[in-house]
């Protein structure tokens, strides 16, 4: 045996290892309802800058995300780890692959993402300012745990669509903001009669297992 192949050898067996001391300390995430899996990289509370650095992978042919929308006030990216990122950025379709530079969608620009392939898609994200989307999508994910997401990713219940679009800094291209804060806000009554809080806090704190 080569030394380049004892090499590889010897780092086939440390794998599990290495995996255990690269993702001690972050928080994970699971969501039986689409597979996918999120890992926060850095808090957005542990920033000045309030932002949010995640790493998302999602399973093949995944499309729960190609809802083409924009964001108000955030700037989002999107970085390849493995396998190829189909997206829609501004009318224009593209597929993001591993080695490819940091895409980054300003704010008010529509976009939108999927996975094509047979195979799962990991990518790093950044979001700033963050606002409540840290919240928003660990509420999604436990909600996801608790059988209450469906496989679209969207909330099964009313009340719970209410509150977590309330919190997100999000709009689907072709719906006029003002008309989808209205909405939200004159439909809110409806978790709140039902002695709900804002925020989601009941799926924030749960941990996963």
């Amino acid at each position: 045996m080569c030394k380049s192949e004892r090499i590889f050898t010897f780092l086939k067996k440390i794998e599990p290892i290495l995996s255990i001391l690269l993702n001690s300390g972050m928080e994970i995430y699971h969501n039986p309802a689409t597979g996918d899996v999120m890992k926060i990289i850095q808090s957005s509370k542990d920033r000045k800058d309030g932002k949010l650095i995640i790493e998302v992978t999602i399973k093949a042919f995944a499309d729960w995300a190609k809802v083409y929308h924009y964001h108000p006030t955030q700037t989002e990216t999107f970085k390849v780890i493995q396998g190829h990122l189909s997206m829609r950025v501004d009318g224009r379709q593209l597929t993001l692959n591993p080695g490819d530079r940091k895409l980054i969608v300003p704010p008010k620009m529509g976009h939108c993402f999927w996975n094509e392939t047979d195979k799962p898609v990991t990518f790093e994200a950044e979001i700033y300012p963050a606002g409540s989307i840290e919240n928003a999508l660990i509420a999604t994910y436990n909600l996801g745990l608790m059988g209450k997401m469906n496989e679209k990713n969207v909330p099964k219940s009313l009340a719970d669509k209410l509150l977590l679009f309330e919190m997100v800094d999000s709009v689907p291209v072709g719906i006029p903001e003002w008309l989808l804060k209205t909405l939200i806000k004159t439909l809110m009554i409806v978790p709140m009669l039902q002695g709900r809080k804002r925020g989601l806090p009941e799926y924030i704190n749960l941990t996963q297992p």
